[in-house]
């Protein structure tokens, strides 16, 4: 059975101006613990791509990851995930 932490693990905000023909929004994201009891799911229309990734990956992929996720990069701890 899958598990899913009851508050996050991290959050963070954005404010975002001049996008998407508004004058400025906000971008939370909340980021969860989640344990699956195995992988054999098929994911939704809506995903593009899963990866397992560490800090070190993260670190390489700096410049490639969208920004609003790019907090994650500095903030990501393993030891969180325990």
């Amino acid at each position: 059975m899958t598990s899913i932490s009851k508050t996050p693990v991290y959050l963070w905000a954005q404010r975002r101006e001049k996008r998407r023909g508004m004058n400025w929004f906000y971008v939370l994201a909340l980021v969860y613990k989640i344990d699956l009891t195995d992988l054999n799911f098929t994911p939704s229309k809506e995903c593009l791509d899963i990866k397992f990734f560490s800090k070190g990956d993260l670190l390489k992929e700096k410049d490639n990851i969208s920004s609003n996720i790019l907090p994650l990069v500095d903030i990501f701890n393993p030891e969180d995930f325990k």
